[in-house]
């Protein structure tokens, strides 16, 4: 986007990754060798997945050493609510089997979705709209709020009339006795707004 001279564009529309709900890298492992893009896992964690949004746990190279660099990165009035997300979910790993680092997801994602949609302003012409698809997620059964979250996020950097619609709910397929979900239940949103 860094390309894309300021007030230039007249709209986005996205999608971004969901918080841990899909591994980009490993699901286009098949195309990036087809395509020689990359020639090995190495390459493709190396060229491809280091250049990602971090959204799930096989993406945190690199990025476990500085979540108080992250976490600095994110509007103030958010770190409280995010702290106390990371605090729930570090005291869950530690008591489930697995020990998924969750916990170390939550201050990449969002200081980089903020990075995201700063450019994503930067680039946008006066009163142009965003429009944002995304889901909220349930990580150890913990809640994740992340539509709203990133609503705030837009609301702090500068768009005006933001809006989150839930569009559907969502995980209801995927109930297992083993995985403990959200007791909020899960939704994709719409996030939308203008550029002041």
């Amino acid at each position: 986007m860094k390309e894309l001279e300021s007030q230039s564009v007249s709209i986005v529309v996205t999608s971004p990754p969901y918080l841990n709900n899909f591994d980009y890298a490993e699901m286009t492992r098949m195309h990036l060798y087809f395509w020689g893009w990359a020639a090995s896992w190495g390459e493709i964690s190396a060229k491809v997945r280091s250049q990602l949004i971090v959204n799930t746990t096989t993406a945190l190279k690199g990025h476990k050493e500085i979540q108080g660099e992250h976490r600095q990165q994110i509007n103030s009035s958010l770190r409280e609510e995010l702290d106390e997300l990371v605090k729930t979910l570090r005291e869950k790993r530690r008591l489930r089997a697995g020990k998924k680092e969750y916990d170390l997801l939550v201050f990449p994602y969002f200081a980089q979705m903020t990075s995201v949609l700063r450019e994503c302003r930067r680039a946008l012409m006066p009163n142009a709209p965003i429009h944002i698809v995304v889901a909220d997620a349930a990580l150890y059964g913990t809640h994740i709020s992340t539509p709203q979250i990133l609503a705030s996020v837009l609301t702090h950097i500068g768009f005006q009339d933001v809006r989150c619609d839930l569009m559907r709910t969502r995980g209801h397929r995927w109930v297992l006795a083993k995985r403990e979900g959200s007791a909020k239940g899960l939704g994709e949103y719409h996030v939308h707004a203008r550029r002041t």
